[in-house]
Order: C-alpha cells, then sequence, then structure tokens
C-alpha cells in the first residue's frame, strides 16, 4: 500500500486501506496510510473522521492516545499542508 501512495494512487487504494484500517484496528499504519490517501484525494473531512473514530478507539480499548506520527499527520490534515491529487 505504501508504495501505491507514493505513487499517487490515493483513490484507488481507499477501498482497501479502508478495509485494512477497519480489521486491524489497533494498527495506527493502516489508519494514517487511510487518512493520507482520503486527504490527498480530497477527502478531507473523511481523513479527520478517520482520525477521531481511530483515536476514540485506541482510548477506549487500551487507555492511549494514537502516536506522535499519527498526530503530526492529522495536524498536517487539519492546518492543510497535505497535498491533493493531481
Amino acid at each position: 500500500m505504501e508504495t501505491e501512495l507514493l505513487i499517487g494512487r490515493h483513490r484507488e487504494v481507499v477501498g482497501q486501506l479502508s478495509a485494512l484500517a477497519k480489521e486491524h484496528t489497533l494498527r495506527e499504519t493502516f489508519t494514517e496510510y487511510l487518512m493520507t490517501a482520503l486527504a490527498r484525494s480530497n477527502r478531507r473531512a473523511e481523513a479527520l473522521e478517520t482520525f477521531a473514530s481511530a483515536r476514540q478507539n485506541l482510548v477506549q480499548q487500551l487507555g492511549i492516545e494514537p502516536g506522535s506520527s499519527m498526530r503530526k499527520l492529522h495536524h498536517s490534515i487539519l492546518v492543510g499542508e497535505m497535498s491533493d491529487a493531481v
């Protein structure tokens, strides 16, 4: 999936990443990939909702906040620093 994101296939991988993120709710990497794909597919609100849902899940299940990588990605999306797909 990371390769697909690197070559700009953001829209094409959203479905697969969504399924992976739902199946592996405690694996932040899948959620980060999904957030990236959504943000770069001009679906910023959905990317932010994905973060909120993942954060809530981590807090409820493990009592922890998302890691620094996911928080930084969230901030980048929130302030509009993520570039959209061409």
